[in-house]
């Protein structure tokens, strides 16, 4: 496997990792939401945060897809 492919896998490997933590994250807001003792809007600002964080990660995601097709065009 070559080194460029290697850093690939590791970056995406990452941002799954960040993924898999921020839907985590978001379904603990839900749970302390539903069953904790405080009122559901006093946990806006951890959802507000939670979308800012997965959009953050997304967008990361997008750019590094982006740069592998500009890559593989540039091969053919």
């Amino acid at each position: 496997m070559a080194q460029k492919e290697f850093n690939i896998l590791g970056d995406v490997d990452e941002i799954q990792f960040r993924l898999s933590c921020g839907i985590t994250m978001l379904g603990a807001i839900h749970t302390a939401m539903e069953e904790g003792s405080f009122a559901a809007d006093s946990y806006l600002d951890a959802i507000c945060c939670v979308y800012d964080y997965l959009s953050d990660v997304s967008k990361e995601l997008r750019q590094g897809i982006n740069s592998c097709e500009k890559r593989a065009r540039s091969h053919e």
